[in-house]
């Protein structure tokens, strides 16, 4: 019974935590989205996939990326590595939280895939770009330079 309850509680804890982010939420349109990538980080080929976008208060996707166990999983090389690490987190924060604002970076310059997340602050006009290593849970702002996580001319996926 005390299983069976715990779960129970966590499955409630992670439906009312869905519900409050998605209720924090603003949709931006995707030139919106075109337009902010293209301030906020160095030049890159963009690939959107959706016409609108759900973006998250910052205080809320960090609360979605507390929940995942992402960096938890084991790296295997050549089978489950940067690549399948940041598209399986992509789609947990899709199917999870309903957020598409989360974007997979394929870095052949770094030879690494990572992902970039997209929040805001209160407002559509306080929109920020955060770069985001899934098998860290690390989140940083792309200004920051860091060899590894090269975005100039790599290929982005939105």
């Amino acid at each position: 019974m005390g299983l069976l309850r715990g779960g129970k509680v966590k499955f409630l804890k992670k439906l009312l935590n869905k519900h409050r982010i998605n209720r924090n939420k603003i949709e931006i349109s995707q030139s919106k989205l075109v337009d902010l990538l293209n301030e906020q980080l160095p030049e890159h080929k963009l690939l959107p996939l959706d016409g609108k976008y759900q973006i998250p208060h910052i205080d809320d996707l960090e609360k979605a990326i507390d929940e995942t166990v992402i960096d938890e999983l084991d790296w295997v090389k050549n089978t489950f590595d940067c690549d399948d690490i940041s598209m399986h987190f992509h789609s947990i924060l899709a199917l999870e939280y309903s957020y598409n604002g989360c974007g997979i970076v394929i870095s052949f310059a770094s030879k690494h895939a990572f992902n970039i997340l997209i929040s805001h602050r209160g407002s559509r006009y306080n929109l920020q770009v955060h770069v985001f290593e899934p098998q860290s849970d690390k989140m940083w702002m792309p200004d920051t330079k860091k060899d590894k996580y090269i975005i100039k001319d790599q290929i982005i996926l939105i």
